[in-house]
């Protein structure tokens, strides 16, 4: 448990740094004179996608081991002189304000931390991680991304930005094991998120998107809390489209007021579709939120978007034709590349046809 929490600690530093890098750079086109601020759940997701994204362009290359997690070390250090250079670092307190004072709710939180610490480092409830999960991301931890792995295990191709985070900070490379505490740090941060729901429900302030917070906590430890001590798919992406649709919700009732927060919500929901395919109806969120700048004229903003869904999605579609084939696999009617490592159609439509029958069962 000590190794994870400090995992956690680590991981969540390092997100939130590159999330306030994605800050600065947007500064210029939200027209922030001081130094920039939004959701600190955004912040510390879209840096998670922004690793992530990066780990995968390097996966293409070389496997992910102490040599790339220190290229992202030493970018946070980088980030985080920049922040005492220009910002003394006043910025980044808020992050670790505790979201509810006082003895009761400083209690309820360490014991929903406690909880949800106890539920990651179980043993993985996720019969997945066995067949499959486990084995990608120990390829991943190895090798470059094998052209035409899926041809050895069809489920091998089954390529999920998740997998690639998770092979990153799994710190393989110390020989004692693979630590998956990615799963644990998101469900821990969605227990943040709706710990504060709840604080403004008992303060009578609370907002719809409170309610929401609120309502989805018994809901995840009854549906997906277990899987938190797992590296599989289905968790984050659900979490993902919650964590969408709340921050949503909370532009609706205040537009305007975070800047940042439109793109930040787009950013994210493109990489929910890198985690797993299933979600993909989530994207609307990031169509609608494009259209929107469009017609404001605000091009800046729009450029954001699709210059940051571009890298989100490019080296996650090029893991895609290295591993399978295809440009979305298990998807054949997306079938663009003639490379000699290709899955057989017939196999990737069989696969294509067995998914969906099993979301149906």
């Amino acid at each position: 448990m000590l190794i994870a929490f400090l995992l956690w600690i680590f991981e969540a530093s390092l997100f939130i740094l590159y999330g306030r890098l994605v800050l600065w750079l947007l500064r210029p086109l939200c027209g922030a004179r001081r130094a920039p601020q939004s959701s600190p759940l955004l912040v510390l997701l879209v840096g998670l996608v922004m690793v992530t994204s990066l780990a995968s362009l390097a996966s293409l290359w070389t496997n992910l081991s102490a040599l790339t997690l220190a290229l992202f070390m030493l970018g946070g250090l980088l980030i985080l002189a920049w922040e005492w250079k220009v910002d003394h670092l006043n910025s980044l307190k808020a992050f670790w304000q505790v979201p509810a004072s006082g003895k009761g709710w400083l209690l309820i939180a360490l014991l929903l931390l406690g909880l949800v610490l106890d539920l990651s480092t179980r043993r993985t409830a996720n019969p997945d991680t066995g067949i499959y999960h486990a084995q990608a991301i120990r390829w991943i931890e190895t090798y470059p991304a094998v052209p035409g792995l899926g041809n050895l295990h069809t489920r091998l191709a089954f390529n999920s930005a998740w997998l690639v985070a998770n092979a990153q900070f799994s710190l393989a490379f110390l020989g004692i094991q693979s630590f998956h505490a990615l799963p644990g740090l998101i469900m821990a941060a969605f227990g943040w998120l709706a710990l504060t729901g709840l604080r403004r429900i008992w303060q009578h302030v609370a907002r719809p998107s409170d309610w929401v917070k609120a309502l989805l906590l018994p809901l995840a430890f009854f549906t997906i809390a277990t899987e938190s001590s797992s590296p599989g798919t289905d968790f984050p992406a659900i979490l993902l489209v919650w964590f969408v649709l709340i921050e949503w919700l909370a532009e609706q009732e205040q537009p305007g007021q975070d800047a940042y927060r439109p793109v930040l919500i787009a950013l994210v929901a493109v990489f929910a579709v890198t985690v797993k395919l299933s979600v993909a109806p989530v994207i609307l969120f990031t169509v609608f939120i494009f259209t929107r700048y469009l017609r404001a004229r605000l091009f800046g903003l729009a450029g954001a978007i699709v210059l940051g869904g571009a890298l989100i999605l490019l080296p996650w579609c090029a893991r895609n034709v290295v591993l399978s084939g295809y440009l979305v696999y298990p998807e054949p009617a997306v079938d663009l590349f003639n490379v000699d490592w290709k899955i057989p159609l017939q196999v990737a439509t069989d696969e294509k046809v067995t998914i969906q029958a099993w979301a149906r069962i």
